[in-house]
């Protein structure tokens, strides 16, 4: 990533990573220790660059339909949690 990028791009692309490494052991650790859960949110993060889309809109678009998958998988996993842990 530092290789072929601009070093700020690299550099957030390595903080979006880490930052997103807690929640998906979260979501590892919630489902039983399996990597399939993490694995379809992972695909359903990256799904939309098979979407031809155009330039000006292309990143406000990945990082919108990452920001809510992710979001919303962590969300309703921490719902569930909290309705079957009384």
């Amino acid at each position: 990533m530092f290789v072929q990028n601009p070093f700020i791009i690299g550099m957030l692309g390595t903080l979006v990573a880490v930052a997103a490494a807690f929640p998906l052991a979260y979501l590892f650790e919630r489902a039983g220790f399996s990597i399939w859960p993490t694995v379809i949110l992972h695909v359903a993060a990256h799904v939309i660059r098979f979407v031809e889309i155009a330039e000006p809109f292309y990143m406000s678009a990945v990082m919108g339909v990452a920001a809510s998958t992710s979001g919303g998988a962590i969300f309703n996993l921490c719902l569930s949690s909290i309705c079957t842990d009384r």
